[in-house]
């Protein structure tokens, strides 16, 4: 399914093996030696990123099957010349009242982002942020008369195998864990390019 904040399509899509995932990753999961505190970030939330082991994780197994939903959301801007895509994925661990800022991926070596909701504690946590001075600011009294208006902030309906899909410029943040437990989800970025006719 693909949903739009403002300009910008989002691309919401169901892993069915999720859980098969989630067990894979639960050694992982368990081990501290697996983590560090992100003392770079306002959250210094729990997480595998730049973590020398972030690569011993079961990457493989768990992008084979994120690739077709990685297609699907690529094929709505219709490809014309063939590609190919490097993923660079990492863990997050959220404890009770973990967060995370607004923030995007923008980089060298950043076309395009996921976030893959694992665990979520029943929580609509993961939020859309769009940045200011679009086409619907100017309109906004119409937010009164369409249901569908755009909005600043999108919250989707975001269920325990969820997978998110959207530009890496796109701006979102995490709002605190409410549960006792740990929230987890994986998030990597998606770097395109050409790939030579034989």
């Amino acid at each position: 399914m693909i949903m739009q904040i403002g300009t910008v399509p989002i691309y919401a899509g169901q892993v069915e093996n999720f859980k098969d995932h989630l067990a894979l990753l639960k050694p992982y999961i368990e081990n501290d030696s697996y983590w560090r505190q992100t003392n770079e970030w306002m959250s210094e939330t729990t997480s595998t990123m730049g973590h020398d082991k972030n690569f011993d994780l079961p990457w493989d197994p768990i992008l084979k099957d994120l690739e077709p939903h990685i297609n699907e959301y690529l094929g709505i801007f219709q490809p014309v010349s063939p590609f190919s895509f490097q993923s660079r994925p990492w863990l997050n661990k959220y404890e009770k009242h973990g967060w995370q800022e607004q923030h995007n991926h923008i980089g060298a070596a950043s076309h395009f982002s996921l976030a893959y909701m694992l665990d979520g504690q029943d929580q609509k946590n993961f939020v859309f942020q769009d940045s200011p001075g679009n086409w619907f600011d100017p309109l906004w009294e119409l937010q009164l008369l369409f249901k569908n208006w755009p909005q600043r902030g999108f919250t989707p309906d975001q269920p325990d195998g969820t997978v998110f899909i959207f530009p890496a410029s796109t701006d979102h943040f995490v709002m605190p864990n409410q549960s006792d437990n740990y929230r987890i989800t994986a998030s990597a970025n998606l770097y395109i390019t050409g790939v030579e006719d034989e």
